[in-house]
């Protein structure tokens, strides 16, 4: 896949004998963003510099859309005993915000 290009992705399954696919309408269509090469750099240079920051990384995963990471993140902190990290990993719709 090409880095900085937005996919869009759909699944069809069979389940004893029945189709079912997902996303369907009236659900948005599934999109992903394959990260620029500069962003995912960055991203690595800001894990390095800031290693035991998880909570400060989740904030800069989530607002990059590596929602994913930004998740493992605030778990990490959760366990360290930051109670409101254990809430943003939870967050269902824990969204990009720039």
């Amino acid at each position: 896949m090409e880095a900085g290009k937005v996919y869009l992705w759909q699944l069809t399954a069979s389940v004893r004998g029945t189709r079912i696919t997902a996303p369907r309408p009236p659900a948005p269509e599934a999109r992903f963003l394959v990260a620029p090469v500069s962003e995912r750099s960055r991203l690595a240079d800001l894990a390095a510099r800031f290693p035991g920051e998880h909570v400060l990384l989740g904030v800069l995963y989530a607002q990059a859309g590596a929602l994913a990471d930004a998740r493992r993140e605030w778990r990490v902190a959760a366990e360290e005993g930051h109670a409101e990290a254990a809430r943003l990993a939870e967050q269902p719709d824990v969204r990009r915000q720039k």
